[in-house]
């Protein structure tokens, strides 16, 4: 809310604008009147909104005049006074200054004051009646026409109280003048209102309900006679006392207050909520550890999980595209869209294409946790605003579990108990990476422009927990800017090659280099389909595996119905393996020496070595 206010008076000569200045400062109306009255303030205590408001005048010599069009700049609310007798001064409102102020100011709030009311005779009244129509139609800034004289003070205590309200309680950002509908962002916030209160995520408001609300707006509980009576505002004469209040119920309250000409009501509830001036949410911050990575609290996936429950409208299990537009009414955007993620380069594919969907793009509960961890991982602060809008009522941190230092956890329990793991996939084109990616979300996805495409999905490796796995795929082109920039993200890096071609395996060689020292890596062989015998090994390869004391290669290919993701998994959260020691060469890791290792025997070889290394 401001603690200034600046009001201009505009007008034609002998419009009396001046005259009702002088009314304003003095009480009085003045025998003699300057061309010009300098500027006076009003201070806070005589202001219902503890604001100061600064009057300015204007002079009338020139229409043109530099200086007018300077005031008008700075002006929050412009008071344009005619003289309510005289047709060309009326006449000249839309002939002169409506186009100057569309022009110069398109947003600020028109107060228009027809003077010297006590002159007009009854006919003429009708006249300034049209004239108000006429006025209120021609420009949506214009918020009322008052009819006044400063020479009876016949409504000019009334000036000031409209240019504080206008200000204060601002009504464009609320209704649609020309439709006098709720705008797109009054309905949105007042949505995230209603669903805040609906602690029962029934989507109606039950009575205890709709009196919670009222005492956390408005400072006090409403009682049966209260109750009673707003819902007989918003129900038709057909509804049940005991019917509760819907959304549209509770939006169509709103707009009726608006309609009545009580923006204040709306705006009391809408800054009790946490909304700006205009309509952001500011709502509480969440500010991240430095280095820190989270992961969602499993208070946060129960909520989550009642959201999808409320908005699956057929209780089929899946969320449509038409479900999650009802569910996110209350955002801008979606958090994983373009214009919300801004610079983000895990953002590509948008959602639901990074993860599994139906043929019409819904996905399952699975599904829509999944994209919500990638979030909270790539994009934090962005997808906490996001999870408040849904109505979170605790405090941000407690969306959120810390993901402990790798160290650390190792050390103390022989294994990371994170349940997200991010592994970005390199290699040069053509080895198979996409494909990687569309094997485990089961559809192609599209090529990426920004050189990263990231995918989401459970790897269903352990009935006793989800554990949920980031893909993504690193182009040739991006390579060294992910290798510096962005590794803090990555638990472990597949090194993808062609086992039909020595060539690739040079490339994801290279890779290595620019590797930070101490992460892990996993070589991934694909199109093994292509190989003469399983048995076929390459030199540079075994070389490579020996020189760094890192496992044997991961053989699989596009088809193949292998455990490559859970293994993947499980080479990220224990200790000792994948690590890659560029300071040291260390004999290969005897645990996975069984040949050139290959995943067609899934969960039993899988199983084997992970039993060999944990004992």
């Amino acid at each position: 809310m401001k603690s200034d206010i600046r009001v201009v008076f505009i007008g034609d000569r002998k419009s009396g604008k001046t005259s009702l200045l002088s009314v304003i400062r003095d009480g009085t109306f003045p025998s003699e009147c300057p061309p010009v009255v300098g500027e006076f303030s009003i201070p806070v205590d005589d202001v219902p909104s503890l604001s100061t408001i600064h009057l300015n005048d204007s002079s009338s010599e020139d229409h043109q005049n530099a200086a007018i069009e300077s005031l008008v700049r700075i002006a929050d609310v412009i008071v344009h006074v005619v003289d309510a007798a005289d047709e060309d001064s009326k006449q000249s409102l839309f002939t002169h200054w409506i186009p100057f102020y569309r022009v110069i100011v398109p947003t600020t709030p028109v107060l228009v004051i027809a003077n010297k009311v006590d002159s007009l005779l009854e006919e003429e009244k009708e006249n300034l009646m049209a004239f108000f129509n006429r006025a209120l139609s021609n420009y949506i800034n214009i918020e009322v026409c008052i009819d006044c004289s400063a020479k009876t003070q016949q409504n000019c205590d009334k000036i000031l109280l409209y240019a504080e309200r206008f200000v204060v309680y601002p009504i464009a950002p609320l209704l649609d003048r020309i439709t006098n509908a709720l705008t797109g962002n009054a309905s949105r916030a007042l949505t995230y209102v209603f669903r805040y209160f609906n602690a029962s995520h029934s989507r109606f408001w039950d009575d205890a309900e709709l009196s919670t609300f009222h005492d956390h707006c408005f400072g006090f509980p409403l009682d049966e006679e209260q109750i009673a009576n707003i819902k007989q505002l918003v129900h038709d004469d057909k509804a049940s006392p005991s019917d509760p209040i819907s959304e549209a119920d509770f939006l169509k309250l709103m707009h009726l207050y608006l309609l009545h000409d009580h923006p204040e009501d709306v705006w009391t509830i809408l800054r009790a909520m946490h909304f700006s001036d205009d309509l952001q949410f500011e709502g509480p911050q969440f500010i991240p550890e430095p280095g820190a990575l989270y992961e969602l609290s499993d208070e946060a996936k129960s909520f989550l999980t009642t959201l999808f429950n409320t908005f699956d409208s057929d209780h089929d299990g899946v969320l449509t595209k038409e479900d999650r537009e009802e569910l996110f009414f209350a955002h801008k955007d979606y958090p994983w869209s373009e214009s919300a993620q801004g610079g983000c380069v895990f953002a590509f594919p948008e959602f639901p294409r990074n993860c599994e969907h139906d043929y019409s793009y819904g996905i399952t509960i699975m599904n829509w946790i999944c994209e919500w961890q990638l979030l909270v991982r790539t994009d934090l602060v962005r997808t906490i605003s996001s999870l408040l809008l849904f109505g979170w009522k605790q405090e941000p941190s407690a969306l959120l579990k810390r993901q402990g230092p790798a160290e650390e956890e190792w050390q103390e329990y022989g294994v990371l108990r994170h349940s997200v793991i991010h592994a970005f996939v390199f290699g040069c084109d053509g080895v198979g990476k996409s494909s990687l990616l569309q094997r485990f979300v089961h559809h192609p996805i599209p090529t990426s422009t920004v050189g990263l495409a990231t995918v989401v999905g459970m790897t269903y490796h352990d009935p006793r927990r989800a554990t949920v796995l980031c893909l993504t795929e690193v182009s040739e082109q991006a390579a060294a800017e992910v290798a510096k920039k962005q590794m803090a993200l990555c638990d472990i890096a597949c090194l993808v090659y062609d086992v039909t071609d020595s060539a690739t395996f040079g490339y994801v060689r290279e890779v290595m280099k620019i590797l930070p020292d101490g992460c892990k890596v996993l070589f991934v062989g694909t199109k093994k389909d292509l190989l003469a015998s399983e048995a076929a090994s390459n030199a540079e390869v075994e070389a490579v595996v020996k020189r760094f004391g890192l496992e044997e290669p991961l053989l699989t290919s596009c088809a193949a119905e292998d455990k490559l993701f859970p293994v993947v998994f499980d080479c990220a959260i224990y200790p000792d393996i994948c690590v890659l020691d560029k300071a040291k060469e260390k004999k290969s890791g005897a645990w996975w020496r069984l040949g050139a290792f290959s995943l067609v025997m899934g969960v039993v070889v899988g199983g084997l070595i992970l039993w060999r290394r944990r004992n």
